[in-house]
């Protein structure tokens, strides 16, 4: 049964944009004049949800009650193409996307409002991450087919030089480092071209032309494996090595992922710089989860070999391709007695379940780390 928005719910929306789409870059008008007679007026918007209306259906939210479903603070304006689009195709918009749309178009209303209302409200910003030398704070502009656009507004890694050096170099870089992963998604693509120009505001436009989305499969089908303990050494019992199997290995896969450091002796492709930035982000929550949240998307984005020795001419997939999105990530107080740093974690498998739960990645610091 879907909560569907109440009339009054769906004009409010509306209003609240001056009844233009929130879609990024379409700004289209959504309500005009008819031509039946002089008091026809069309209508081409809807009220989309941003978490499902329907308690299993896509950008499900288990958390929310009915009435939360068919709230104001679950819907967003948008154009009819659009808010169809964003449920078809629901595997490229995600809830915080939506979210960060929806008040990106509320705040350029209120501009346009500026001769009656002073205020200025900050954009809805989100990071994404072309690698780890390089991670931006932006604000989405534009979205059509392959193509997203995003403002720069501060480097969290690097600057401007690095990245156009990383931009003048393309060509050249390895497929692993072509990619870009942002924060509000928790997804990434594959990166095509991109480039980089000065905006009328003067601030610097980012614009990358993306290759599809890779195929997600069941966690429920990845197999088994040998049982990991939490200090990620093998489990024995009774003389017999332990198995885990389904979610359960799906859940041993990221602890391992998260676990090796680049440079792996059997394939130096796999591996995440989880320890690197838990080092150096450790002393600001938000940032740390955010950028644990950006290197865990990484790991459902960017193909690998599957093979051992990083083998060519094995099938390259993102090593977590059993995972369609990473909601959001807190890392636990690291203790130095245990072999094992905590985080917990809020995700969609690949069928579209959602799972959170803790996850005790094995990990150690040394006196010099810690000092």
């Amino acid at each position: 049964m879907r909560d569907n928005f109440s009339p009054k719910i769906k004009r409010t929306l509306a209003s609240r944009v001056a009844y233009r789409c929130s879609f990024a870059g379409c700004n289209r008008i959504t309500v005009g004049p008819g031509t039946k007679d002089s008091a026809h007026v069309i209508l081409v918007g809807e009220a989309a949800h941003i978490y499902s209306a329907a308690p299993n259906g896509p950008r499900n939210n288990p958390g929310l009650t009915p009435e939360q479903r068919s709230s104001v603070d679950n819907g967003i304006g948008m154009c009819n193409t659009h808010a169809r689009l964003i449920d078809v195709d629901v595997m490229n918009y995600s809830p915080e996307t939506l979210l960060k749309w929806k008040l990106d178009a509320e705040n350029y209303v209120r501009g346009m409002l500026a001769t009656l209302e002073q205020e200025t409200l900050p954009a809805p910003l989100t990071l994404i991450m072309l690698n780890i030398e390089i991670v931006l704070q932006c604000k989405w502009v534009y979205v059509k087919e392959e193509t997203w656009e995003f403002d720069v507004y501060n480097f969290i890694e690097g600057d401007v030089m690095d990245l156009r050096e990383y931009i003048n170099n393309y060509s050249r870089l390895p497929q692993s480092e072509k990619y870009i992963v942002v924060e509000s998604q928790g997804d990434g693509r594959m990166v095509e071209s991109i480039s980089l120009c000065e905006n009328k505001d003067g601030r610097y436009l980012l614009s990358c032309t993306l290759y599809a989305k890779s195929p997600r499969t069941n966690p429920h089908d990845v197999g088994g494996d040998m049982a990991m303990g939490d200090d990620g050494d093998l489990i024995w019992a009774d003389g017999d090595m332990g198995m885990v199997y389904g979610i359960d290995c799906a859940l041993q896969i990221i602890r391992a992922n998260l676990s090796w450091e680049f440079g792996w002796w059997a394939n130096p492709k796999l591996g995440s710089n989880f320890k690197e930035i838990y080092k150096k982000y450790r002393q600001s929550e938000d940032e740390l989860n955010s950028m644990m949240k950006l290197e865990l998307t990484r790991l459902i984005t960017v193909p690998v070999p599957k093979g051992l020795f990083d083998d060519a001419s094995t099938e390259a997939v993102p090593e977590l391709n059993f995972i369609n999105r990473i909601n959001w990530v807190k890392v636990r107080q690291y203790d130095s007695s245990k072999p094992f740093l905590p985080i917990v974690v809020s995700l969609e498998w690949g069928n579209n379940e959602n799972w959170e739960g803790e996850l005790l990645i094995p990990f150690s610091l040394s006196e010099e780390d810690v000092n």
